[in-house]
C-alpha cells in the first residue's frame, strides 16, 4: 500500500514495552502509531535544526558553542 504522500518507509525496533507505550498514546491521541512516529521525528528535526541555528549565530558572534556561563 504506497500512500503517495510518504513515499519512503521505514521499519524500527522498539522493546515491547516502547511499542506498548507508543500504542497506548496512539489510541489516546485517536491516530496510529507511524502517524504519532512522524510527529516525534519531526519534533527531533526542529530541535536539532534550532540547536544548529544557536551554534552558528554563536560562533558567527565568536562564542563557543555551548555556550558556558
Amino acid at each position: 500500500m504506497d500512500d503517495p504522500k510518504y513515499p519512503e518507509r521505514l521499519t524500527i525496533r522498539l522493546t515491547k514495552k516502547d511499542a506498548a507505550l507508543l500504542k497506548s498514546i496512539a489510541r489516546q491521541e485517536s491516530t496510529d502509531m507511524s502517524s504519532l512516529t512522524r510527529r516525534g521525528l519531526m519534533l527531533l528535526i526542529r530541535e536539532k535544526a534550532m540547536l544548529n541555528r544557536i551554534a552558528v549565530s554563536a560562533h558567527q558572534r565568536g562564542i563557543s558553542y555551548p555556550i558556558e556561563n
